[in-house]
């Protein structure tokens, strides 16, 4: 089938009729055979790219524009501020020329006032002179004093006047009625200030005491807290201390049986070794009787029977010798205890606290 033919005599029975296509030149050598439309293309890129050109163009001519009308902004501004200088310029000269007449007056202004000091001072002297003189300076002072004294007395004598005809339709009493309606309505709003002060005061009282309940509350609280853990504290203590006493008083009465039970002056008892003891029990754990020895004491049930010492209850000896008699056991000495007291103990004394 021809490269042409797109729909090929296969399907139609014959070829469509071509014409026959010219040379390609040496740049369309290049192009496939199976690109018919390789020119299309070509025209499509040349017609975007002018347009890309055109666009240009018109971004250059509406750049242009704004430039224009900016410069033209610019022109108008410039123009305004030359035409503002020009009239600041005149009136700079009018200012100028008010301040050199200013000038003008101020230096004949002073000329004049030099000429009437000159003018004035022999009177000047003069008026010193007469109040300089004793006689002139007491008769002053006299005039002034009766001129005091008739202008308080005229005062007087008006107010006098004045309160003799007043009444409500004259110019005085409804000045004074005015005065009387202006000093009550200051009387009514310096009382609702004293009133509402002293309630803001109460208020600020009683917000202030709220907030100290406030806080003591919280301090109560938080002593209360403290309170208890002392308390709890207290209790673990007093808890120790009772279990440390009741240690102390088991090792006590351990080592005082050691001691009785010892060697040294026993009868007539077989030669046996006893078991060592263990450590002290704790407190609240049941103490289990060792193996050949008296069990706990049944009398003491508030502490679970364990501070009883093995061998003190009824049961069978723990002496190596058998009987009472002072001294250590063979026992005490391979334990360590402290020969503090040899005496000894019989078989029925009684045991030390």
């Amino acid at each position: 089938m021809d490269e042409d033919d797109i729909y090929g005599a296969e399907i139609y029975g014959e070829a469509v009729p071509q014409y026959e296509r010219p040379a390609p030149s040496a740049a369309e050598a290049d192009v496939p055979a199976y690109e018919p439309l390789y020119g299309v293309k070509q025209e499509a890129a040349a017609s975007a790219s002018d347009k890309e050109e055109l666009e240009e163009l018109r971004q250059q001519v509406a750049d242009s524009a704004a430039r224009e009308a900016d410069l033209q902004a610019a022109r108008a501004a410039e123009k305004h501020l030359l035409d503002e200088a020009a009239t600041l310029r005149a009136r700079d000269v009018t200012l100028q020329q008010a301040l050199a007449e200013r000038n003008i007056d101020n230096v004949e202004l002073r000329r004049q006032l030099a000429a009437a000091r000159q003018a004035a001072d022999p009177h000047i002297a003069q008026a010193r002179q007469l109040l300089l003189d004793p006689a002139v300076a007491a008769e002053f002072e006299r005039l002034k004093g009766e001129a005091d004294a008739a202008a308080r007395e005229a005062r007087g004598l008006r107010e006098e006047l004045q309160a003799a005809h007043f009444s409500q339709e004259s110019k005085v009493g409804r000045l004074l009625m005015a005065k009387c309606r202006a000093l009550q309505e200051e009387n009514e709003e310096l009382g609702r200030e004293a009133a509402e002060g002293r309630v803001a005061g109460l208020e600020r009282q009683l917000a202030l005491a709220r907030g100290a309940v406030a806080d003591m509350r919280r301090a109560y609280l938080e002593l209360e807290d403290a309170a208890q853990q002392l308390d709890a504290e207290a209790e673990e203590l007093q808890l120790q201390v009772f279990m440390l006493k009741h240690q102390i008083r088991f090792l006590e009465e351990h080592e005082a049986a050691s001691r009785s039970g010892g060697g040294g002056g026993g009868g007539g008892g077989d030669f046996r070794e006893r078991p060592r003891p263990g450590p002290p029990p704790r407190f609240g754990k049941r103490m289990e009787p060792y193996p050949g020895f008296g069990g706990p004491n049944p009398s003491q049930e508030g502490f679970h029977n364990h501070h009883t010492p093995p061998g003190m209850g009824g049961g069978g000896g723990m002496t190596v010798g058998g009987g009472g008699g002072g001294g250590l056991g063979d026992g005490d000495r391979k334990r360590g205890v402290p020969p503090r007291d040899r005496s000894g103990y019989g078989g029925g004394g009684k045991r030390p606290r």
